[in-house]
C-alpha cells in the first residue's frame, strides 16, 4: 500500500518542481543578451510604466525544448544586495575566461543613474554582480544607449554608436562614438 502512495507523492513533486522552475519571462524590449558556452543570458530591459530594469533570464540551450514552453531560469534575484544597473538599450558582453559577462550603458527613467555608466560584472559560478576593477573603469566613456558591443578573445570590447540622451544623463549633440574598453 505504501508503494502507490510513495509513486504518486513522487509524480506530484516532479510536477510541483516542474512548475516552479519552469516560466515565461514577460514580455520587454530594450534588453540585451550574451551566449557563454551554451546558455543564453538576457539582461535589462523595459516596457510601458519601466525603462530600465534589473531583470536577468537564462535559457540553456544545449538541450532541446518545447517552443511552447521554453525552461527559462529566473536569475533576477542574483547577487543579493548589490545594487545592479537598471537598465534598458544597453550592451553586454563575455570575459576572455567566460565565467563572467559585463553590462555597459543603457539607460533609465530613474533620477539616479547607475553607477560606473552602468558598467557592472555577473559571475556566472558565484552568481553574483560586482563592479569591475578600478583599471577597467580607466578612460571610462559617458553612457550611451542602443551601443553595440563586439569583443575579442584576449579580452577587449570594442563598443560604438549610441547616443546620450535624458535616459542616460548625458545630453550630447549626437555624434556617434566609439570606444576601446580594455578589462
Amino acid at each position: 500500500m505504501a508503494n502507490p502512495i510513495f509513486q504518486t507523492l513522487l509524480v506530484l513533486l516532479v510536477v510541483m518542481a516542474h512548475l516552479v522552475t519552469a516560466f515565461t519571462p514577460p514580455g520587454e524590449w530594450g534588453q540585451t543578451a550574451v551566449l557563454i558556452q551554451d546558455i543564453i543570458y538576457v539582461y535589462g530591459g523595459a516596457h510601458p510604466a519601466e525603462i530600465g530594469m534589473t531583470i536577468m533570464y537564462t535559457l540553456d540551450v544545449s538541450q532541446s525544448w518545447n517552443t511552447t514552453a521554453p525552461a527559462w531560469t529566473d536569475h533576477s534575484s542574483d547577487g543579493g544586495n548589490f545594487t545592479r544597473p537598471r537598465v534598458a538599450f544597453h550592451t553586454m558582453w563575455p570575459s576572455d575566461d567566460e565565467e563572467s559577462f559585463y553590462v555597459w550603458g543603457g539607460g533609465n527613467i530613474f533620477p539616479a543613474k547607475p553607477t560606473l555608466c552602468g558598467f557592472a560584472q555577473y559571475n556566472i559560478a558565484n552568481k553574483s554582480w560586482s563592479l569591475p576593477s578600478d583599471s577597467a573603469a580607466v578612460n571610462m566613456p559617458p553612457p550611451r544607449r542602443e551601443t553595440v558591443a563586439s569583443w575579442s578573445s584576449s579580452g577587449i570590447a570594442y563598443i560604438w554608436g549610441g547616443y546620450g540622451d535624458t535616459n542616460t544623463g548625458q545630453l550630447v549633440d549626437g555624434y556617434l562614438l566609439s570606444y576601446l574598453l580594455a578589462y
